[in-house]
């Protein structure tokens, strides 16, 4: 998956031993792709990959999974793209634990 993909799984793992690997509460499933809660209903198992038919609407799916869990201040461009600059808290994003950031990091493995 290349240097990039490792660089986030290593920030996401210091992620996780920063907050003690806890659970707390989970991200939204509004909007989640269909992909990944097919895979947590398999109780996330590590070898199990879903059939994605169609690529681009699992990428618009994750895409308004995404934006749904964006912090309300952190508002979007007129093409709906989250605006990087910003100040505000990241707790609604805060979430450690296997039913928190790792839900995310299926779903970009998983594309």
């Amino acid at each position: 998956l290349g240097p990039r993909w490792m660089e986030l799984v290593v920030l996401w793992a210091d992620f996780e031993a920063k907050e003690g690997y806890k659970e707390r509460t989970k991200l939204s499933a509004t909007g989640r792709p269909a992909a990944v809660k097919d895979w947590i209903q398999r109780a996330r198992s590590p070898t199990w990959r879903p059939v994605i038919k169609d690529l681009a609407e699992f990428e618009r799916e994750f895409g308004v999974w995404w934006t749904g869990l964006q912090p309300g201040w952190r508002v979007s461009d007129t093409e709906g793209s989250a605006v990087e600059d910003g100040e505000g808290d990241w707790k609604v994003l805060r979430k450690p634990g296997v039913n928190g950031l790792l839900s995310l990091l299926a779903a970009l493995f998983f594309w």
